[in-house]
């Protein structure tokens, strides 16, 4: 009877696949405010994998963009972290024509990635970083259309 149970139980219990490192995160965008010379945002990272991974760095050109608490930050599998994220420029010389997006460096085992973060034109983040430019380098502004 008790291997019956066990091959039943073998047959019916959903099978959780493995899924691709690219598949496995999601990034959002929560709440977003700003400063004279700063945008905070709160960066939610969801690992929809069985595995565990780690936000180790972020990559974007013309912002400097540093993680309350510092990197790595592990996110456990089928879980999410809120990460706080300060944007800063630097040199307005080197902002990109478009802004509000960069890159978001992840890794599992030994597998390490660059997942894309676009911020389009209307969304709180790329209206507040469109603000700041227009408050840190005049002239900027007629570079962003949202």
């Amino acid at each position: 009877m008790l291997i019956l149970v066990a091959a039943l139980n073998a047959v019916t219990r959903p099978t959780a696949e493995p899924v691709s490192l690219a598949e496995a995160v999601g990034l959002t965008v929560g709440s977003v405010d700003s400063s004279a010379y700063r945008v905070t945002a709160d960066l939610v990272v969801r690992n929809r994998g069985l595995d565990a991974l780690s936000v180790v760095d972020f990559a974007t050109t013309g912002v400097a963009m540093s993680v309350v608490g510092g990197l790595p930050e592990r996110v456990p599998g089928r879980h999410a972290r809120t990460l706080r994220v300060h944007l800063e420029i630097p040199a307005c010389a080197g902002l990109p024509g478009r802004f509000g997006g960069f890159g978001v460096t992840v890794e599992r085992a030994a597998e390490r990635i660059e997942i894309p973060f676009a911020s389009e034109p209307g969304t709180p983040l790329y209206r507040e970083m469109a603000g700041l430019t227009d408050r840190i380098c005049a002239g900027y502004r007629n570079r962003f259309s949202g």
